[in-house]
């Protein structure tokens, strides 16, 4: 590929298009900006700073069940300065933990000591759960019609259910009744099943063993019929529930192409088709025999470094692919003895570093990347090549460049409505954020 779209820095950028200073590039204004008052919270006209400093973050498993606790602009701190304590508020706002605030960004949920490194939303956003490399993940629910306000209703200790500490990646079955996730260092999937309505009350429903090494990503099928997990042993593996008992899962596939671990899979919007990304700078997309079980590579992806995220757009005719040099947008071209073709439309988001997360939008219009410049960035297409089946690159722009987070971001998830995006970072934070475009 060698076209590449022109981009903003990588600065803030208000919804209007008007440049904000960036404030966390900039010492000088940590001891100039006037203290933001209520009613500029999550403005996304402007950006502030508050009073230098930092505020601890609480692990749930280390410190205190968090069920019941309101999360939300208007809580604080424990007022003797130290971990909380059952019944405080924990604070999930970005104005008391003294964070760089950028336009978008609505809420801070510090429920975690260690690195993000999962995020997923459930099916109906009302709530999304956020998975930590150290002890547990939590789930989060609306506490009420502020945006702004979360409250982490359940928490998901890794050890008591079975992992040896944190989790990788976790995902959201599409019926919103299950959750399926894979632990770090842990070569086995687990899932648990909602008990009724309460998604405070989960139970065993399976687990996927056959792996021989850790795993690094799970992802139900939009169907919900099948799960993926892929992993270090340099395989992504195919399961279904049992005829025979719902508690027990088969292995219907195992793809084994790739000579060095998969890092990233993904499902097609039709469930036909898997999308696998890997360290050995590769992407394959895998389709089953139609005469015959089993799954065949219909094409390999070929990158310049490892591959770290894929995404599929909703329409199934484009997937973003995203490594160390930027990201691809690939788009079906013209079949070849009985195939399609994918060919590169363009590399984009060179000039930002390794790219780390990538997601197509639910309406297949914007897309969002992040990694390691800790920077979350929305891109758009253009107005005339909305309606375009070939996604040249030269036909999206930065729609918005969105700063706040510490360390790098390694997850992000669109809401189902795709007005927010969650992201997780190796600073021990989940953001939300609104986006403006």
């Amino acid at each position: 590929p060698t076209h590449a779209a022109t981009a903003l820095p990588p600065r803030a950028v208000t919804p209007a298009g008007a440049r904000t200073r960036s404030s966390s590039r900039d010492r000088a204004a940590r001891h100039h900006c006037r203290e933001a008052s209520p009613e500029d919270f999550g403005s996304p006209e402007r950006t502030f700073v508050s009073v230098p400093g930092d505020v601890a973050s609480y692990d749930p498993f280390e410190q205190v069940d968090y069920e019941h606790m309101s999360i939300g602009p208007d809580c604080a701190p424990s007022v003797n300065g130290g971990p909380p304590s059952l019944g405080d508020s924990i604070d999930a706002n970005p104005l008391a933990g003294r964070e760089v605030l950028v336009a978008g960004l609505l809420t801070t949920l510090r429920g975690h000591s260690s690195a993000v490194m999962t995020v997923a939303w459930s099916p109906d956003g009302r709530s999304f759960v956020t998975g930590s490399s150290a002890h547990t993940a939590c789930i989060w629910q609306s506490g009420g019609p502020n945006p702004c306000q979360w409250k982490a209703v359940k928490t998901l200790r890794g050890f008591q259910q079975g992992f040896h500490d944190g989790y990788r990646s976790i995902a959201w079955s599409p019926d919103g009744l299950k959750l399926a996730a894979v632990g770090v260092g842990d070569s086995t999937a687990r899932v648990w099943q909602c008990s009724g309505t309460d998604i405070k009350q989960w139970e065993p429903a399976g687990e996927l063993c056959g792996h021989s090494g850790p795993l690094w990503v799970v992802a139900w099928s939009p169907s919900g019929r099948s799960l993926l997990t892929a992993g270090d042993d340099r395989t992504a593996r195919i399961w279904q529930v049992s005829r025979d008992d719902p508690r027990q899962w088969e292995l219907v596939a195992i793809l084994g192409a790739h000579q060095d671990s998969v890092r990233a899979a993904a499902w097609s919007p039709d469930s036909k088709q898997v999308l696998i990304g890997s360290a050995d700078a590769t992407a394959s997309l895998w389709k089953p025999h139609i005469t015959s079980p089993g799954w065949y590579v219909a094409q390999t992806l070929n990158h310049v470094a490892p591959v770290h995220a894929v995404s599929w757009s909703p329409s199934g005719a484009a997937v973003v692919t995203a490594c160390e040099a930027g990201y691809f947008i690939w788009h079906v071209g013209q079949s070849h003895a009985g195939e399609e073709t994918w060919m590169p439309t363009g590399l984009l988001g060179e000039h930002y570093g390794t790219v780390l997360a990538a997601a197509w939008s639910p309406d297949g219009l914007r897309l969002a990347t992040a990694g390691l410049d800790c920077v979350l960035r929305v891109w758009a297409q253009t107005a005339d090549e909305q309606d375009s089946a070939v996604l040249e690159a030269d036909s999206w722009e930065l729609c918005t460049a969105l700063e706040g987070h510490r360390n790098a971001i390694g997850t992000l998830a669109w809401s189902p409505d795709g007005a927010r995006i969650l992201t997780g970072s190796d600073d021990h934070t989940s953001r939300l954020w609104d986006v403006p475009c």
